[in-house]
Order: structure tokens, then sequence, then C-alpha cells
């Protein structure tokens, strides 16, 4: 009697997620986050602009030393100004043109972000990173105004990676680097100090335990003492500034600025929580991870993140400089460590990042970037009925560089205090 063979069992094919490796892949992955951001980020790339654009766009429209003169009334850092001075010589002041210079400078935070991220925690870091980047709705909702916040927050994550490569990784090339760009940083807007102060007593800390602490040191000294040499020029002007000007309107913040974080740059509560709990899974297990490095690089960017915060949170209640709008300075130490535990979450970590994208993919709508103002509507109503000569009082002193900018030329204009020039 012979056995007869039994048929083999049919195996179930088991799929297993691979990330992007090779060069082409990476390109691809990346080229396509930025075709959607681009898609998502132009809705309202044509919206009318709101008082600050105007204001933004008469200081722009004067000759560079121009600008420098008009800034010592408005209170703001001269570099986006003067980038915005030379874009609309290139491309004109339509409101697509000028919002295009923010758009580009949103784009730019994607391949930014894969980059620090991939530099500090590895490949899969920077890959969520760079998603985290093109679909955030804080990016998507200035990337279609003409204000600084986009050139804030890429200078943000730069000066955020090469904190970490210079002063926890060691790397020396990267000290003249964060040196440059916290100078830039504090040129673009004065919530970059805080920033600066933070980074600062984080190397303090650091210093404690290092085996090279002179070293570590020296290096601290080199970088903060050359962003402070490139800033020095602007000194007086801020100095001035804080003399005489200011917003009275403005109000201390409350102890609820953890929730305005999750508004402001995470697009609801519901979404800080998802990302939270991704990030939180993740990050025991960065810290059973043998590499200590990359342990102490997430404390590290949480301490940035949070001590920017509070420092500016201690310093609004003695004198108001609080806004959502300029929580662009955290961006990119809050999106680094979030993606850091999220690419070590696994499959929860993937599921919920999908869940952050999914929820974040009603961005900003049209309507809501298109309704920040009426003074197109009211211009166009009126501009038939002008003549040369002509003059227009305006109630709200803020409101006649948006006035001039939507009404013909050679009128003349005054606001409560009398006749602007």
């Amino acid at each position: 009697m012979t056995a007869r063979a039994e048929p083999p069992v049919a195996t179930r094919a088991t799929t297993r997620l691979r990330a992007p490796e090779r060069p082409w892949e990476i390109a691809a992955y990346l080229l396509a986050l930025l075709v959607c951001s681009a898609v998502l980020r132009t809705q309202a790339i044509s919206a009318p602009l709101w008082a600050d654009e105007g204001i933004a766009e008469g200081i722009a429209s004067h000759s560079p030393g121009g600008v420098l003169d008009a800034l010592r009334l408005d209170g703001s850092p001269p570099l986006y100004y003067l980038l915005l001075h030379v874009w609309m010589r290139a491309f004109g002041n339509a409101e697509a043109s000028l919002h295009a210079l923010s758009l580009v400078f949103a784009l730019a935070c994607v391949p930014a972000a894969l980059w620090a991220g991939w530099a500090i925690f590895g490949r899969g870091t920077g890959l969520v990173a760079a998603a985290l980047a093109a679909f955030n709705p804080y990016l998507s909702s200035y990337a279609q105004e003409t204000r600084m916040y986009t050139l804030l927050s890429l200078l943000g994550i730069v000066a955020t990676a090469t904190f970490v490569k210079a002063f926890v990784h060691r790397e020396r090339r990267a000290v003249p680097v964060f040196g440059v760009t916290l100078a830039l940083m504090a040129y673009t807007h004065n919530w970059a100090v805080f920033f600066a102060v933070t980074a600062a007593v984080a190397v303090l800390l650091l210093a404690r335990r290092a085996p090279d602490r002179r070293a570590l040191l020296g290096d601290a000294a080199l970088a903060f003492g050359g962003a402070a040499v490139l800033y020095l020029p602007w000194v007086p002007t801020l100095v001035s500034q804080a003399l005489h000007t200011g917003a009275p309107w403005a109000s201390a913040p409350t102890v609820a600025a953890p929730l305005e974080v999750a508004r402001g740059l995470f697009g609801g509560v519901a979404a800080a929580i998802a990302l939270i709990a991704a990030a939180g899974s993740g990050m025991l297990a960065l810290a059973r991870e043998p590499d200590r490095l990359r342990a102490r690089s997430a404390l590290v960017l949480a301490g940035l993140a949070a001590g920017t915060l509070g420092v500016a949170w201690v310093t609004s209640q003695i004198s108001p400089a609080w806004s959502s709008r300029y929580f662009a300075t955290l961006l990119g130490a809050l999106l680094l460590v979030v993606a850091a535990g999220v690419a070590r979450g696994g499959a929860l970590g993937l599921g919920l990042l999908a869940l952050v994208i999914g929820l974040w993919l009603p961005q900003p709508s049209a309507s809501t970037l298109t309704n920040k103002s009426n003074a197109d509507v009211i211009a166009a109503d009126v501009r038939p009925r002008l003549r040369p000569g002509d003059h227009v009082l305006s109630l709200q002193p803020e409101q006649v560089p948006l006035l001039r900018y939507y009404l013909p030329p050679g009128l003349r204009y005054a606001d409560p205090r009398g006749p602007v020039p």
C-alpha cells in the first residue's frame, strides 16, 4: 500500500506596506505631495486683500529705503517686505501675484520638512514630516495671504533642524547655518526672539552633561553671537518701533494657549488629539530605542516648542504680543516631533496619520479666505463717482492702504487723525 501525497496547503499571500526607498521613488513621492499641496493652496489665490495685506502691499510698493522708513510706523522686521518688493517688481501686484510669494514659501516647507525629519530621525520621519507639511491647514491658509507667516514657518523648520544637528548631534557644520537662519527669522518676525531665548536655555541645559562642554558653548557663542551681529543694524529701528508703535487692542493670552495651538496649527482639537495619540505611541517606542540620540532630539524639539510658547505667553502678560498667526515660530519643532512619533507608531501611527489628513482635507474654504474684507466691493461701487483730487476719509486708519490699493490714483486720503501722506 502506497501513501498518497497530500496536496500542498495554499498559503495566504501577505503584503507589507513599503515606504519609498529609491531616489526616484522619493522624488515621485515628493512631487506628488507638492502637486496635491499646490492644488489645495490655490483655492483662493485670487482672493481680495484685507487690511493687513493692504498694509504689506503698501509698504512693499516703496523703494528698499522707503520700505525701511515705512516700517518705523508698522512694527515689523523688514525681510518679508523687501522680498515682496522684489517679487512685485517681477510679477506685479495683482492679488494672485501677491499671494503667490506666500505660496512659494508654503510649498518649500514640504521638501524642507522631508530633509529636516530625515536628517534628525531617519527616512521614515522625513516622509511623514513632508506629508504633514503638505496638508497642514495653517500653511494652506497663509499660503493665500500676503503676510510673512509661511516664510517664518520655512525658516523655523530649518532653524529647528540645524539647532538639533548642531547642539544635539554635534555636527559643527550646522552651527553657522543655524546662526544665519536664526538671524533671518529675527528679520522676519519678532517672535523669533522668543525662539532664540528658548534655544539658548536649551544649549545651557545640554552643556551640563555634554562631554565636550567647552566646545559646545563655544559653538553656541559663535551661532548666537553671529546672529546678534547680523541683527544689530536693525536694533535702532526696533527701539523706535517699540517707542512709537503698538497694538492697543491686543489682550493678554489666557491659560487656554494649548487649545489655541491645536486650533491654530493643527486644524482643530480633533486633529490635534489624533496627532498626539499617534505621536505618543511612537514616542514610547523611540524611548526604548538603543540610539539615545534620537530620544534626546525628540525631547529637545518638544522643549523648543513648549519653551517658545511659554516665553511668548509670559511676555504677553506684560505687553500683549499674542496671536495664533505667530505660531509659525513653533511649527517646525512641533511638526518634527510629531512626525518622529508617527513614524515609529506602526500601523496605529499610520492609521491616525491618515485620519488626520482626512480631517485636514476640507481646507480653509475659498469663501472663508475671500470674506475677510469688503473694501474691494465698496471701491468698485464708488470708483465711477471719484475724480482726481477727491478726498477719501476712512474712519479706520489701518484701512487707508487697502483703499489706496483698490481705488484709482490721484486721490487724497485722511483718517480721524488728519491727512495721510
